[in-house]
């Protein structure tokens, strides 16, 4: 019969109420705790009868303004969860006798919560006795039966049969077994809510990490790129300079190698050096000179070859 229920209403705070309790008093998800519970708690509802204090807020969405309506109230929209009783046939339950009369007896569950009507006329015979002995102050069993109810009705009508009467200890034994319930039941919650911490701490570590070896992957790929691309350009480099040396080698044949050096040096004077002859005198400078003619002897011949077959 109690359940735990869920709520998606909307709360308007006015600017006055914002501004005088808002980061004074409270924060904004109290504020509009306490507005959803004044307006749930402690009545009935869609769900049944909202047991006080019970209500949880779980989210809400960003305040807004509503167009057209120039009351300047900020509109949210929230969910939440609370306690609620709703009397389904057959259910017994032990109430409190709060009245009697000629039609029957009253009887009191949760606090007012639930208001039912135990009809004398349904107790003629063997249980006249026992019901006309039942006064009260009473704690009797009751089978509950058709119910009644609409929206912000202080309590949940209903009709009921008599069953027993209970002493005052076994009520006293069943509320502290109801006691020790809700406790488990809230230990089990919080247990539940450690457990889901617990798992996003350690989603959030793994994603913490993942992005480090990420970051550890990219700057290693980037070193190794940029490996590649200085070893390219150095390669490139040579290429050029090779090819400048051979450029700038004579076509003549019959220079020797000291001539064609200082001939080199000489053209290569705005690139190289102002001085020609300090270009030319470098040493290994004719070796490569040499070698830059025997390259391109070997191209000469072999286009010959290539023009005679």
């Amino acid at each position: 019969m109690e359940s735990t229920a869920y709520f998606e209403k909307k709360i308007s705070l006015s600017p006055t109420t914002i501004f005088n309790k808002v980061g004074r008093d409270k924060n904004l998800d109290e504020l509009l705790l306490q507005q959803l519970k004044e307006k749930l708690e402690d009545k009935c509802s869609e769900h049944g009868f909202v047991l006080p204090g019970t209500l949880q807020l779980i989210s809400r969405s960003m305040g807004y303004f509503e167009a057209g309506r120039f009351t300047g109230d900020a509109v949210f929209y929230v969910k939440a969860e609370g306690k609620v009783i709703y009397p389904a046939d057959g259910i017994r339950v032990i109430g409190e006798v709060t009245r009697k009369n000629n039609m029957g007896l009253i009887v009191s569950y949760k606090n007012n919560s639930l208001r039912i009507q135990v009809p004398r006329d349904l107790h003629l015979g063997d249980d006249s006795d026992q019901f006309s002995a039942i006064q009260p102050g009473d704690f009797i069993e009751v089978e509950l039966k058709k119910s009644l109810f609409q929206i912000n009705d202080p309590y949940i009508l209903t009709n009921g049969r008599f069953i027993r009467k209970v002493s005052s200890d076994t009520v006293a034994v069943q509320a502290v077994a109801e006691g020790e319930q809700e406790q488990e039941q809230s230990q089990d919650e919080d247990e539940d809510e450690d457990e889901d911490e617990d798992e996003d701490e350690d989603e959030d570590e793994d994603e913490e990490s993942q992005e480090e070896e990420e970051e550890f992957e990219g700057s290693a790929e980037t070193e190794e790129t940029a490996g590649a691309l200085a070893s390219e350009e150095g390669s490139a480099e040579e290429a050029s300079n090779e090819s400048s040396v051979e450029s700038s080698v004579p076509e003549d044949d019959n220079l020797s190698a000291s001539e064609e050096a200082t001939a080199i040096a000489s053209a290569t004077e705005t690139e190289t050096s102002p001085n020609a002859e300090a270009a030319a005198s470098i040493p290994g400078f004719e070796d490569v000179v040499t070698t830059a003619r025997l390259n391109r002897k070997n191209r000469k011949n072999l286009a010959t070859v290539g023009v005679s077959s």
